[in-house]
């Protein structure tokens, strides 16, 4: 069984490389946000804000997880 080319496996190395870099670049931008940003996952029906938003809200992380509490702090319209 011939032995794989090591520029085969940078080349296959580079898209995950990618997608990690954009992940990190996301996440420092969420985190150091100076404005509220939250986002929900519609297939785990969870609720992620950053810490922006939770001061903007007088609410924990915790607390924002929940989305029946952001029925009680968002305007009904």
């Amino acid at each position: 069984m011939p032995s794989e080319n090591p520029t085969d496996i940078i080349d296959r190395k580079r898209p995950h490389e990618k997608v990690r870099e954009r992940e990190q670049l996301f996440r420092s931008i969420f985190d150091n946000a100076q404005i509220g940003i939250s986002f929900y996952r519609i297939d785990t029906k969870e609720i992620f804000p950053n810490r922006a938003m939770q001061e903007m809200v007088g609410r924990t992380e915790k607390e924002l997880s929940r989305l029946e509490q952001w029925d009680e702090i968002t305007h009904p319209e």
